[in-house]
């Protein structure tokens, strides 16, 4: 009788894929897409040009904490370095900070940690819940 996914001849495996499932060692991690600037180290910043930038400064919302302006601009304006509860820092606008919505925002790394903890959830009991729940 032949096992599933091996050849009936040589027992080796059927395909390519066949041979990464069954082989030992072999370990796969989703790659995160960081739509922000993400970073485990302090991200540069500069000093605050007026009393609008002043006042963002120790702000906190969500997991994060606002440290300063950052050197870096986009297209909209000004940028602020901001740490999550884990340490990571990002860069936020200004409106991501003033955003009332914003009060369970969090890094990308914590994000994505979060979605895994979602689907293992639903994986597991069968329900779904809101992501949120599980930063």
């Amino acid at each position: 009788m032949s096992e599933i996914g091996f050849d009936n001849e040589h027992h080796v495996p059927a395909d390519r894929t066949a041979a990464r499932v069954i082989s030992t060692g072999f370990h796969w991690e989703p790659e995160p897409h960081w739509q922000n600037v993400h970073s485990e180290t302090p991200l540069p910043m500069r000093k605050p040009a007026n009393d609008e930038q002043r006042s963002l400064l120790g702000v906190k919302f969500g997991r994060f904490l606002v440290l300063g302006v950052a050197v870096a601009k986009n297209r909209i304006g000004t940028l602020y370095v901001c740490r999550c509860l884990c340490g990571r820092h990002e860069h936020k606008t200004p409106r991501a900070i003033r955003n009332p919505k914003n009060g369970r925002d969090a890094c990308s790394a914590c994000r994505l940690i979060a979605s895994h903890r979602k689907h293992n959830f639903w994986l597991e009991y069968g329900v779904s819940r809101d992501q949120e729940e599980f930063l």
